[in-house]
């Protein structure tokens, strides 16, 4: 074999190992976040202290992590259309309202309407839907409070808070005034690990009948970033234009008259 030979055939296996490199990188941006809602994903059937996402209430306002779990569901708060609930009677309550349209309340007095794709909140000292966290790393957040109903016979407020495990981690907080709303409100790049919780509460102010709440939230997982594909084929070019250059100059091999060519073995 030619040393010319000897040398296109290195320069033809490094080629292909750039080749599989680009595809790789190219791959790797189909790499998606997870994405966890606490709408889409509520359950009816599930409520431990295990799952991903629990309903849980509190007899007092002692914002301490520690919260007792919802003991259970079925359709003793009543509304119209019928819908489920988790609850301990009608004093504290968390459902959702995946129907496709409003559903009001029977029992309470003054009724209020629940809109579609949102959880309820009703507080006996706290209430509380709790995300238990499956990934170590960074979250976004974004979560809405609106308060509902006109209380029966006084001025009444909700106070609502998103925790991380604690009062002591709390990420945010705030009142709701009469039938006031957060908006959809955002928290970027949230520290979490495995086994955390994100707790979405609210909490009543006085006179109890008022603090219905509507809820949303969705956590996002952030993934390390990914190079777009228009940068990987850049790179790959240049990583191709400079290997071309390379063997260019080392096909032009300065071998003296009679010597044995030492360049490679295919």
């Amino acid at each position: 074999m030619s040393c010319l030979q000897s040398v296109f055939n290195r320069w033809r296996r490094h080629l292909a190992i750039l080749c599989a490199l680009t595809v790789a990188l190219v791959a790797s941006g189909t790499v998606h976040a997870a994405i966890f809602n606490a709408v889409s994903d509520f359950s009816n059937t599930v409520n431990t202290d295990t799952s991903m996402w629990s309903y849980r209430w509190s007899d007092d306002q002692n914002r301490d992590g520690s919260y007792t779990l919802l003991p259970t569901n079925d359709f003793a708060v009543q509304f119209n259309p019928p819908n489920q609930t988790w609850n301990i009677g009608n004093s504290a309550f968390v459902g959702v309202n995946q129907s496709g349209g409003p559903i009001s309340t029977v029992t309470h007095v003054p009724g209020f309407t629940v809109p579609n794709n949102s959880i309820i909140m009703s507080p006996a000292g706290l209430v509380v839907v709790s995300w238990l966290s499956p990934v170590s790393g960074l979250v976004n957040i974004q979560f809405s409070f609106t308060d509902l109903e006109v209380p029966f016979s006084e001025v009444d407020m909700a106070r609502y808070f998103v925790d991380r495990n604690d009062a002591s981690g709390q990420l945010a907080g705030g009142t709701l005034p009469e039938l006031g709303t957060t908006g959809v409100m955002t928290l970027n790049n949230v520290v979490v690990s495995v086994g955390d919780r994100i707790n979405f509460v609210v909490d009543r102010i006085g006179f109890n009948s008022g603090d219905s709440i509507a809820f949303t939230a969705t956590i996002t997982e952030v993934t390390a970033p990914v190079p777009e594909p228009t940068s990987v084929l850049l790179w790959a070019a240049g990583a191709l234009g400079i290997a071309f250059m390379g063997a260019r100059r080392l096909s032009r091999p300065r071998v003296p008259s009679g010597a044995v060519c030492r360049a490679g073995h295919s």
